[in-house]
């Protein structure tokens, strides 16, 4: 017996609902649209590891920055705290300006530096844009790994786009 053409559509329309919803929950969770454990703590010369967010940020090995879609802003962001809570410090610092890596590794580890804390939540708050790059804000609930003390943070990221990467320039 042959489906009826009704019961055919009925079955494409459902596909493609399941296919669009699956989707756009990617879409939503690569852009970090969920909160997710991240971390970290700031000020203009943030204990945490990277400098304080300038304008253009660090110049990449050609001195040259790229626009850089929010979005993928947010996915380097939600990428370098992930790897913070997992204490991935080879993936964070390949996340870091290559002018920047240097005092990166040397504050990491003190304290209140990245690798130090573990986050409980992270809201992002929205995306300014700045020279070749974006400002983005977050508040995070953050602990000392030895300690259950919990805080709350406001932090703004700077993400730079360079010829073939997105980098983390700034954190204040």
């Amino acid at each position: 017996m042959r489906p009826t053409r009704r019961v055919v559509l009925i079955a494409a329309a459902a596909g493609l609902a399941v296919v669009v919803i699956a989707v756009a929950l990617v879409v939503v969770f690569a852009a970090g649209g969920a909160p997710r454990p991240h971390l970290l703590t700031g000020s203009s010369t943030s204990a945490g590891g990277l400098p304080g967010a300038s304008a253009g940020g660090s110049a990449g090995a050609s001195g040259t920055t790229v626009s850089i879609p929010v979005a993928d802003a947010r996915a380097v962001v939600v990428r370098y705290l992930d790897d913070i809570n997992t204490q991935n410090r080879t993936d964070a610092a390949s996340l870091i300006c290559p002018g920047q890596l240097t005092a990166w590794h040397q504050k990491i580890d003190q304290p209140g530096g990245d690798f130090t804390l573990a986050v409980l939540r992270a809201v992002f708050h929205g995306a300014t844009a700045t020279a070749g790059g974006d400002a983005l804000s977050y508040e995070l609930d953050v602990r000392p790994r030895q300690s259950t003390e919990v805080n709350t943070n406001s932090v703004v990221f700077t993400v730079i786009g360079f010829p073939g990467a997105y980098q983390l320039c700034g954190e204040s």
